[in-house]
């Protein structure tokens, strides 16, 4: 006869563990592949370039805040970007909305002028009289904010309308004072433009005006940022997410 039967009750019990241990293995198989699908699908969920654009600000490579700063003399002095762009394309609305981690402080060159002369509100027209005196005072008030460590993102113009109704170009030598490490310009369709001056200072330009007006804003830009050796980034009516991505490029870019 051959070995000692094994009773039914142990040969069951055996069988109910294999199959538990069987189970057990088939569930920690299956979260594995859940694990590995969820993380698959999270590498490739589409980022928004707002999103992005953060990402690019936080790992600038100076390891400050932003790439915004340029090391001279054992520290590290603030560089500013200068958003520019005729009056109407969006300039300032695109500023204010870019994302906290840029690190960067916006600041419209016409209220930095009138902090450092004190002057009150300008005239709705958006002529300009004493250009040259408006242009000292706005290098001090950057050179006073980059001294105490702020970078700036500058909106303002390459083209000015003079009391005369007759445009009138900033010269680089304007800009050179300004500590810019690029320039962004901003531009729309006149018909955009034309709505939106027309909503907000009740003035009345037509489309030929604006396109000319335009055309000259992104010449001079053009000759400024050739004679300083400044990256030109032109944006054509552009989202919020487009202008944050642009601005976080050239921080990294010039960091």
């Amino acid at each position: 006869m051959g070995g000692r039967a094994i009773p039914w009750w142990r040969r069951h019990g055996r069988r109910v563990k294999r199959i538990h241990r069987q189970e057990e293995a088939r569930l920690w198989r299956h979260a594995g592949a859940r694990r590995a699908r969820r993380s698959a699908g999270r590498s490739q969920r589409p980022v928004s370039k707002l999103h992005a654009a953060t990402r690019l600000f936080i790992s600038a490579p100076t390891g400050l805040p932003t790439g915004h700063h340029r090391h001279v003399s054992g520290r590290y002095r603030p560089m500013n970007i200068f958003v520019a762009g005729i009056h109407g394309v969006g300039k300032t609305y695109l500023a204010k909305r870019l994302p906290p981690a840029s690190g960067l402080m916006h600041k419209s060159a016409s209220v930095l002028i009138k902090e450092e002369r004190a002057l009150p509100e300008w005239n709705t027209d958006k002529r300009v009289a004493d250009v040259d005196g408006n242009q000292v005072a706005l290098a001090k008030a950057v050179a006073r904010y980059n001294a105490e460590g702020t970078a700036l993102l500058l909106d303002g113009h390459f083209v000015l309308v003079g009391q005369n109704g007759l445009f009138v170009p900033l010269g680089a030598d304007v800009f050179k004072a300004l500590n810019l490490s690029a320039i962004v310009l901003i531009e729309a369709p006149p018909d955009v433009v034309a709505g939106r001056v027309t909503q907000r200072d009740e003035l009345h330009r037509d489309s030929a005006w604006l396109t000319d007006f335009m055309a000259k804003e992104r010449t001079q830009a053009e000759l400024v940022c050739a004679e300083l050796n400044l990256p030109l980034t032109v944006l054509n009516s552009p989202s919020d997410a487009d202008f944050a991505f642009a601005i976080a490029s050239l921080a990294r870019d010039r960091g």
